[in-house]
């Protein structure tokens, strides 16, 4: 009978020991399991954080060339300088080139579209208001108050399909004293 008893405790010390053995190893296997998991989403939000930052300083480089070109513009439109059309033209062409996001570039003295480069495809926005325009017209109305650059958009735009807008005010200056006159 003791015999019994010490087989019965051994098996029964024996299932325990296995139970409280394989508790161990699916405890240590979950914890590798989670460790590895959260090593894997840190690892992408990461590398999520690296591409977001490398496209906000794409985004902000070409802003910040479109701003550069568009100043140049600006001067050849208020200086007294032969062939403003061809200049502006090549400008805006080198611009697309380097920015292929870049649809349409265009002029709008006293608030209408004059001159659209390039001008075969958006021929058809020559001769547009932006008091017809208005969802447009608030973009307009902040460059202006603010005599600084904005971006607005995603828009519907006139020429077909959806984009973004940046406005740009060009403000003339009728002469050194006087001050200076919003030219659209």
């Amino acid at each position: 009978m003791a015999n019994a008893f010490r087989d019965y405790a051994t098996s029964n010390a024996y299932i325990i020991v296995n139970f409280i053995v394989l508790c161990c190893v699916a405890g240590i296997s979950y914890s590798i399991v989670k460790l590895d998991y959260e090593q894997h989403i840190a690892s992408i939000r990461q590398d999520a954080r690296q591409t977001l930052h490398e496209v906000s300083n794409q985004v902000q480089h070409q802003f910040q060339e479109t701003i550069l070109v568009t100043k140049n513009i600006e001067n050849i439109l208020l200086s007294g300088e032969a062939f403003k059309d061809k200049k502006i033209e090549l400008l805006v062409k080198e611009l697309r080139d380097r920015n292929p996001g870049i649809q349409a570039f265009a002029l709008a003295p006293d608030l209408k579209i004059t001159h659209s480069y390039p001008k075969t495809p958006n021929a058809g926005v020559i001769g547009l208001e932006y008091k017809n325009i208005p969802t447009q017209l608030s973009g307009v109305a902040n460059a202006y108050r603010r005599q600084s650059p904005t971006i607005e958009g995603p828009l519907n735009l006139v020429q077909g399909g959806k984009g973004y807008i940046m406005h740009y005010p060009v403000l003339n200056a009728p002469s050194v004293l006087a001050r200076r006159v919003f030219g659209g």
